[in-house]
């Protein structure tokens, strides 16, 4: 397992290091803040906060390895914005190679005249995702408020899943389980929309801001709680009818395929060291009905739940077949391939509802951001906190184009608001 500063990769952290040379995996975590904090403060406790934390100094090496760097420059970059240009901002982040060996950076914007601000953590989903992410901002946020932030010098530790299914270990299994996948998705019907990727064109992302306060979006939560389909099923139903009826408004039921995150990893005993990250994806087929909205998200509950149960989550590692490639570049080509042959998809990932604990009163709210994958037709990703319901969305434009996707986020807002038992 290595040293407490240095030990290899996990399988997941593999998976996103290769796909970082492929397709960017700037992970982005975001506080937007009710105050106009002095860069030069913001900076100065920035250094003191990598000091005290292990997560913002780590790298991951070409040998596919992790360890701490020193904090002795720990990279951060401040300036003056309007509050409007924080999301294009985001976007031009995005898509910039960060480079493996590099430590997190924090950029940090501000518009006093607007007296507020945004603090973003950028990083790497090889190395954090977004519940690790979610507590590291929280303790950085509140030492900008004076309040003392606990040391973590260790690297997370590498604790997969635990979960063991037959096909693991019988070859038979395996075969069953994935004849059983391919029926399914036959009955289902090809993935809309055709056709979507294009590898060869520069990816442009976009991002997108999206809060609604707990009146706006009543109707979803208490009808996700009546119906059985949980929160996640209800956001998730929400985007593949918004997708329908923006991109496919000519087809009536359009089969979309619904991409979800699942972090399968087994949390530490030891709650003052994070687990490394073990993010998953499961991908399930769903006929979209426009008009049934909780059917479709009692429909994405249950195959969500069946594919779990059936250890699709870790089968998802077991195919890219990266705990078998000890080299980056090879990975890279491995993902390439397996990328280009992906299915488009809407990913919708939930990190759940946030403790805000002893959050001061003027962090309004958080989340995080990740650019959309070539295959990815959106990219979603959404928390609760103090009521709200935060969203970051994420498009291409070099598929994509802009009406689009404003028009798109606009049709989600309006079916999630509109929304009742």
């Amino acid at each position: 397992m290595g040293t407490a500063d240095s030990r290899p990769l996990t399988a997941a952290e593999k998976y996103y290091a290769f796909l970082d040379l492929v397709s960017p995996m700037n992970l982005m975590m975001v506080a937007d803040i009710e105050r106009s904090l002095p860069i030069d403060l913001v900076a100065q406790r920035w250094r003191e906060f990598v000091a005290l934390r292990a997560i913002p100094r780590i790298r991951i090496h070409g040998d596919l390895t992790a360890s701490l760097s020193s904090s002795a420059d720990p990279e951060f970059r401040g300036s003056e914005l309007r509050s409007d240009a924080w999301d294009a901002e985001l976007g031009l982040l995005s898509r910039q190679p960060f480079g493996l060996d590099r430590p997190m950076l924090c950029r940090y914007l501000t518009s006093p005249d607007e007296r507020v601000s945004r603090l973003v953590f950028v990083g790497h989903h090889a190395i954090f995702d977004g519940r690790s992410g979610v507590g590291e901002l929280q303790a950085f946020v509140r030492m900008l408020d004076g309040q003392p932030v606990p040391q973590r010098h260790c690297l997370p530790a590498a604790r997969p899943s635990s979960n063991t299914f037959g096909w693991q270990a019988d070859r038979q299994q395996l075969l069953t389980l994935l004849r059983g996948m391919s029926e399914r998705h036959a009955a289902a019907g090809p993935v809309e929309p055709r056709p979507w990727t294009h590898p060869d064109e520069p990816r442009v992302p976009r991002m997108h801001s999206l809060t609604l306060a707990h009146d706006e979006v009543a109707g979803l939560l208490d009808g996700a709680r009546i119906h059985g389909s949980r929160v996640y099923a209800a956001i998730a139903a929400t985007w593949l009818i918004s997708v329908a009826d923006v991109l496919l408004p000519e087809l009536d039921e359009p089969t979309l395929q619904l991409a979800t995150p699942v972090d399968i990893g087994d949390p530490t005993p030891d709650h003052g060291v994070p687990s490394a990250p073990v993010v998953s994806v499961v991908a399930n087929r769903h006929r979209v009905t426009p008009k049934a909205p909780w059917e479709l998200a009692t429909r994405i509950r249950s195959a969500l739940e069946s594919s779990l149960a059936r250890g699709e989550g870790e089968l998802f590692f077991h195919l890219s077949r990266v705990d078998a490639i000890d080299d980056l570049e090879a990975g890279a080509r491995v993902l390439e391939r397996s990328l280009a042959a992906a299915q488009p998809a809407v990913s919708v990932t939930n990190l759940g509802t946030i403790d805000p604990g002893t959050d001061p009163q003027w962090l309004r709210s958080m989340c995080g951001y990740l650019s959309p994958g070539p295959n990815q037709v959106v990219f979603v990703s959404g928390l609760g906190y103090r009521g709200q319901l935060v969203h970051s969305v994420s498009t291409d434009d070099s598929q994509l184009p802009p009406a689009q996707s404003d028009a798109l986020v606009a049709a989600y807002r309006e079916r999630s608001t509109a929304l009742k038992p």
